[in-house]
């Protein structure tokens, strides 16, 4: 008997401690649904947003801002400062021509050879340029890639007369005049230019080099206005899937899209 009344003691005391846990819990629950059932009325009350509307499809402007040639200051369009470019070019070898002829014919500074191949160089760049004006005329970019590609080659001699000349003038004075010696009149140059006449071509040859990329980007920038006149020109192009993601769901697409 004072067993069961022991049980029935602890048991009494169990039950008031699990009470107060239950009643900590209760209002924490119905905090919980109060928040999840205001939340939910927020959710429910929001307004959808409306989307956007598309924008309007882009319309191709020859003279727009984006195609006037920042390397002339934005002042031409890249069509008239890439004719521009080709008569400068011109103009400024026709006078390396003569200089060369009047070195070759008065002082004997240079041999023949100079002369011919300014000629040479001469010629090439009116053929390119001709043809770069003619493709900017009738809007056919690929006859401007002659002209880009004899600029590299300029650009190209130009840099590497360059470097030849200061490397030749940093092994010595007599290292320089035996290697020059087969080309030009040293004692013509030393007394032309100077004593420093290596260091005098290498500046003349960077500063060449330099307006020749000037020249290459004015072309190029030209080029790439008549590639994207030509594409606007030819309407909105449709998306070729399968050439684009290379798989068999994309080709399987195409070829859907080709039949409808």
């Amino acid at each position: 008997m004072a067993i069961v009344m022991v049980d029935e003691q602890q048991h009494h005391h169990h039950h008031q401690q699990q009470q107060p846990i239950s009643a900590a819990i209760g209002p924490i629950e119905m905090q919980q649904s109060a928040e999840v059932s205001t939340s939910s009325s927020t959710i429910e009350a929001a307004p959808l947003e409306a989307k956007d509307e598309p924008p309007a499809p882009y319309q191709f402007d020859p003279n727009d801002e984006f195609y006037l040639a920042p390397p002339t200051c934005q002042f031409l369009h890249y069509r008239d400062a890439a004719v521009v470019v080709g008569i400068v070019e011109i103009l400024l070898l026709t006078g390396t021509f003569f200089t060369a002829m009047n070195y070759y014919a008065g002082s004997r500074l240079v041999g023949v050879w100079a002369p011919l191949l300014v000629a040479s160089v001469l010629c090439i760049a009116i053929g390119t340029t001709v043809s770069m004006i003619y493709g900017i005329r009738h809007e056919q970019p690929q006859m401007l890639w002659p002209q880009i590609y004899f600029l590299k080659v300029e650009i190209c001699l130009l840099m590497a007369g360059a470097v030849f000349s200061i490397s030749c003038m940093c092994m010595g004075i007599e290292a320089t005049n035996m290697i020059f010696s087969h080309f030009i009149s040293v004692p013509q140059m030393e007394l032309n230019f100077g004593p420093i006449w290596p260091f005098n071509l290498a500046i003349v040859s960077f500063s060449g080099a330099a307006l020749g990329i000037w020249f290459d980007v004015i072309v190029r920038g030209c080029l790439d206005y008549l590639l994207d006149k030509e594409y606007f020109a030819q309407g909105p192009q449709p998306i070729q899937i399968g050439e684009c993601f290379g798989t068999a769901e994309g080709r399987r697409e195409n070829e859907r899209q080709t039949d409808e």
